[in-house]
């Protein structure tokens, strides 16, 4: 698992450059498992990417990601996202 939010940088707490990300998970209706978005945004610009994930598994998380990464090409994907923050969710667990 990555670090403690408590070791980012502060560079990256101060928001002064733009592609330092968030990710979150977001689940909708309890009672349908196809409304699980993953929610990327930009700490600085507050730019926000959204995109529905097949369930909330570490798996599915690092599927999305590596669609993400593939249909940018991987220079311009780490060129945007510079770093990712996460809680400590268990969907993110393989970043």
């Amino acid at each position: 698992m990555g670090r403690s939010i408590n070791e980012r940088p502060a560079y990256i707490n101060s928001r002064s450059e733009i592609g330092h990300f968030e990710i979150d998970t977001v689940v909708g209706k309890k009672d349908s498992m196809d409304n699980i978005l993953i929610v990327l945004t930009d700490r600085l610009s507050r730019y926000t990417m959204i995109f529905r994930i097949k369930d909330k598994s570490s798996e599915s998380v690092n599927k999305k990601l590596e669609e993400l990464k593939s249909s940018m090409g991987e220079k311009v994907f780490y060129q945007i996202f510079k770093s990712l923050t996460s809680d400590n969710g268990l969907e993110f667990s393989r970043l």
